[in-house]
Protein backbone atom coordinates (compact mmCIF):
# COMPACT_ATOMS: atom_id res chain seq x y z
CA UNK A 1 0.00 0.00 0.00
CA UNK A 2 1.67 3.46 -0.98
CA UNK A 3 0.21 6.52 0.48
CA UNK A 4 0.68 9.91 -1.06
CA UNK A 5 -0.93 13.51 -1.00
CA UNK A 6 -0.92 16.25 -3.25
CA UNK A 7 -1.68 20.04 -2.91
CA UNK A 8 -3.23 22.31 -5.01
CA UNK A 9 -3.13 25.51 -4.03
CA UNK A 10 -5.22 28.77 -3.81
CA UNK A 11 -8.38 26.52 -5.78
CA UNK A 12 -11.34 28.70 -6.11
CA UNK A 13 -14.30 27.00 -5.09
CA UNK A 14 -18.56 26.94 -6.11
CA UNK A 15 -18.62 29.70 -3.24
CA UNK A 16 -16.55 31.89 -4.46
CA UNK A 17 -13.90 31.69 -1.96
CA UNK A 18 -10.29 30.55 -1.91
CA UNK A 19 -8.60 27.63 -0.33
CA UNK A 20 -5.80 25.44 -0.36
CA UNK A 21 -7.14 21.92 -0.82
CA UNK A 22 -4.84 18.63 0.82
CA UNK A 23 -5.71 15.61 -1.20
CA UNK A 24 -4.26 12.23 0.25
CA UNK A 25 -4.36 9.21 -1.97
CA UNK A 26 -3.65 5.60 -1.74
CA UNK A 27 -2.55 3.39 -4.37
CA UNK A 28 -3.28 6.21 -7.03
CA UNK A 29 -6.67 6.77 -5.67
CA UNK A 30 -8.54 9.85 -3.92
CA UNK A 31 -8.92 8.50 -0.32
CA UNK A 32 -9.54 11.98 1.36
CA UNK A 33 -9.90 15.70 0.82
CA UNK A 34 -9.00 18.48 3.25
CA UNK A 35 -9.31 22.18 2.97
CA UNK A 36 -6.66 24.44 4.39
CA UNK A 37 -7.01 28.31 5.17
CA UNK A 38 -5.80 30.55 2.48
CA UNK A 39 -4.60 33.89 3.97
CA UNK A 40 -5.79 36.44 0.74
CA UNK A 41 -3.77 38.93 2.61
CA UNK A 42 -0.38 36.86 3.06
CA UNK A 43 2.04 37.77 -0.01
CA UNK A 44 1.94 33.92 -0.68
CA UNK A 45 -0.97 32.95 0.97
CA UNK A 46 -0.32 30.71 2.74
CA UNK A 47 -1.41 29.35 6.08
CA UNK A 48 0.43 29.78 8.85
CA UNK A 49 0.13 25.60 9.82
CA UNK A 50 2.76 23.35 8.61
CA UNK A 51 2.03 19.80 8.28
CA UNK A 52 4.28 16.70 8.91
CA UNK A 53 4.02 12.90 10.26
CA UNK A 54 1.04 12.22 8.19
CA UNK A 55 -0.11 8.42 8.13
CA UNK A 56 -3.17 6.24 7.70
CA UNK A 57 -4.26 4.22 11.01
CA UNK A 58 -7.39 2.36 11.80
CA UNK A 59 -9.73 4.33 9.07
CA UNK A 60 -8.14 8.01 9.78
CA UNK A 61 -5.42 10.31 8.62
CA UNK A 62 -3.19 11.30 11.31
CA UNK A 63 -1.06 14.72 11.04
CA UNK A 64 0.97 16.45 13.17
CA UNK A 65 0.41 20.18 12.70
CA UNK A 66 2.67 23.13 14.00
CA UNK A 67 3.83 26.68 13.44
CA UNK A 68 7.12 28.53 15.11
CA UNK A 69 5.18 28.42 19.06
CA UNK A 70 3.42 24.95 19.02
CA UNK A 71 2.42 21.78 17.69
CA UNK A 72 -0.79 19.67 17.36
CA UNK A 73 -1.63 16.68 16.70
CA UNK A 74 -4.75 16.25 14.44
CA UNK A 75 -6.47 13.20 13.24
CA UNK A 76 -9.95 12.81 10.45
CA UNK A 77 -12.27 10.29 9.59
CA UNK A 78 -12.05 8.76 6.14
CA UNK A 79 -14.86 7.05 4.33
CA UNK A 80 -15.31 3.40 5.14
CA UNK A 81 -17.06 2.76 1.98
CA UNK A 82 -13.58 3.91 0.55
CA UNK A 83 -11.59 2.41 2.67
CA UNK A 84 -13.75 -1.21 2.06
CA UNK A 85 -11.93 -1.32 -1.52
CA UNK A 86 -8.52 -1.93 -0.39
CA UNK A 87 -9.01 -4.68 1.74
CA UNK A 88 -6.84 -3.09 4.70
CA UNK A 89 -6.10 -4.73 8.23
CA UNK A 90 -7.65 -2.63 11.19
CA UNK A 91 -4.20 -2.30 13.01
CA UNK A 92 -2.06 -1.26 9.52
CA UNK A 93 0.46 2.05 9.32
CA UNK A 94 0.62 3.01 6.29
CA UNK A 95 2.86 6.16 6.25
CA UNK A 96 2.92 8.94 3.70
CA UNK A 97 5.83 8.58 1.29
Amino acid sequence: MKLTSKYQHSKKLPNGTRRSILLYFLNDILIFKQKIPFDETSEYGYSKWHISNEYLLNGKIYQTRFDENKSRNVSYPVSQKILTQFNIPKDLKIDIK
